[in-house]
Formats: C-alpha cells, sequence, structure tokens
C-alpha cells in the first residue's frame, strides 16, 4: 500500500510529531496558529523540518524531492494569484511545467478539469480580475494535475461559496478512494462521517489522533444546545460570546431562526435566566475544542 509518513521535530512551532497517512480521507483540525498549516507546508515539502524525516514510500526529503514533489498536489491557504493569464492558460502553464504534454493537450486537460469544478474554462478574465473562487479552483485545478496518489489541502473552502463547498466535498470522498487526502478544514457532516481518520492539534502538538467518533466522544457531557429569545440575543448574545473564553468554555455553532437563536456550547459557563438549555450529542467539532479546552487548563495550571 502507499503510504506518505511524516516523522520530525522542530523546536520553534511544532513538538515532536509522529505521522503516517496511508489511501482515505484524513481531516486536521486546529484553530489559527495551531500548527497545522506548518504541518501540512512540512509534509507538501514547502518547508523543511528541522529534525527528522519526511517521506512517501521510498522517497525522503530533501534528497529526493523531485520525486516527491511530482506525487503530492498540495493547495496552499490564502493564497492570491494576481497573474495577466486567465485560470485556463494559468493551469494549463503549470501542466506544461509538469511535463504532462504539449501546450494543446496542456490546455484541454485544463479545460476539462475546470469545467469539472464549475469554472468557465473559456472565460477570458485574467487571474487578477477574477473573483475569488475563481482562484481558489484554479488552485486546486494546478494540485490535481496528473492525479497525484498524495493530496494536501489547506482550508481550500475559505473562497468557495455554499454550492462549490458542497462540490469540493464530494471530490474529496472520490479522490479518498484511491489517494492519500489530507484536509485542514471544518468539513460538513456529510463529509466528516465518511473521514478515515481526524487528527486535532494545538499549540503545535497532537491533542487527538483517531476515528471521527472518536474525537467527537472527548466532548461527551460537556456539550449544551441553549436557546435564545431573539430580542435577548440581540441585547447580549455577543458580550456572552466574547466572555466563553475567559469562562474556560467555546461556542461551535450557531443557529438562528425567527424567533430563537440556538448556540452549541462547550464547557461550564452560565446562561441568562430566560436561556433554556439541554445536553448536547457531541459533534467531532465539540470533541474538537473539548480537547483544547482541556490542554488550557492543563497549561494554565
Amino acid at each position: 500500500m502507499r503510504q506518505v509518513s511524516q516523522r520530525f521535530r522542530t523546536h520553534r512551532v511544532l513538538a515532536d510529531v509522529t505521522l503516517a497517512f496511508g489511501p482515505g480521507l484524513h481531516v486536521v483540525l486546529g484553530a489559527n496558529g495551531a500548527g497545522k498549516s506548518t504541518l501540512l507546508k512540512i509534509m507538501a515539502t514547502v518547508l523543511t523540518p528541522t529534525q527528522g524525516r519526511v517521506g512517501f514510500d521510498r522517497w525522503e526529503f530533501p534528497r529526493d524531492v523531485a520525486h516527491l514533489r511530482a506525487n503530492v498536489g498540495y493547495v496552499p491557504q490564502g493564497a492570491h494569484l494576481d497573474h495577466h493569464l486567465t485560470a485556463r492558460d494559468w493551469v494549463a502553464a503549470a501542466a506544461v511545467q509538469r511535463g504532462l504534454g504539449s501546450w494543446r493537450a496542456a490546455a484541454s486537460v485544463a479545460e476539462d478539469l475546470l469545467e469539472t469544478l464549475g469554472v468557465a474554462a473559456q472565460d477570458p478574465v485574467s487571474l487578477t480580475r477574477a473573483p475569488g473562487r475563481v482562484q481558489q479552483w484554479a488552485l486546486v485545478a494546478q494540485s490535481l494535475l496528473g492525479a497525484p496518489p498524495v493530496w494536501i489541502l489547506d482550508e481550500p473552502t475559505e473562497r468557495l461559496p455554499p454550492r462549490d463547498q458542497e462540490r469540493l466535498g464530494t471530490l474529496l470522498l472520490e479522490r479518498s478512494q484511491s489517494a492519500t487526502v489530507i484536509v485542514a478544514m471544518h468539513v460538513g457532516p456529510a463529509v466528516m462521517g465518511r473521514a478515515g481518520r481526524v487528527v486535532v492539534i494545538a499549540d503545535g502538538a497532537v491533542l487527538a489522533d483517531g476515528s471521527p467518533e472518536a474525537v467527537a466522544a472527548a466532548g461527551a457531557g460537556q456539550v449544551r444546545l441553549t436557546h435564545w429569545p431573539v430580542d435577548l440575543w440581540d441585547r447580549a448574545g455577543e458580550s456572552w460570546l466574547a466572555a466563553l473564553p475567559l469562562a474556560g468554555a467555546a461556542a461551535t455553532a450557531i443557529y438562528p431562526a425567527e424567533d430563537r437563536v440556538a448556540v452549541r456550547v462547550v464547557g461550564p459557563v452560565p446562561v441568562p435566566p430566560d436561556v433554556t438549555e439541554e445536553l448536547a450529542v457531541p459533534t467531532v467539532e465539540d470533541g474538537h475544542q473539548a480537547l483544547v479546552l482541556a490542554r488550557r487548563r492543563v497549561v494554565s495550571r
């Protein structure tokens, strides 16, 4: 079985981490600054670990960097394509650079990829002027050139509207049937339920590494669904949310409705008298937050 294995240590950004990934969908969760982008950049050979090893099959970085990069597709977080080329021509140019054929053949591959992703390949607008969703799909398209056996995506839905996010979720599941797919993002329940593995990172350390069900279980007994009257939420909801970190709690989801606002909250925190609450079955995000809160309590002692 083809496998990508990362074994590395750094002193400043990540703690000692050993991870091995095989085919399937792997989701990496962590707040901003947790270290997940650093982890993915190291796996994609964009960053070099100060110590340890990064490898895929018999190849290791940096010795076999050309082989590694030929087998890894990577979508970085927040990349802005300030380029005069159109999305099709930019992806085609990337295909030529990767040795996937002549310009004519590369342009055909780029058109097919972009059309599959829901982008009008014949659009004459340059990437500099293109909307964020087109730029994001161009990044996704170039990462899929040559159907790499390892596909790494860092927050790929940031500039995608809901319908495009659903399309990307379907694509993640399809590719994970034959490739190793590693994605740092909060995927929807339908995709998360089919992930083979969830890795939770905080402060450069791995807090959990297991099935979605195992990560969700970390929040057992700690999750409440609170129900706020709309007028009360308008008056006090924002200040209540702002106070949650100080109380050792976190909100994981907000569901607005006409007469009520429901909020999922992890951790013990008081609510106003007119707010009702009930225990809730934890989700993966609830478990993620419960693990992070538990770590903070340990560190603050």
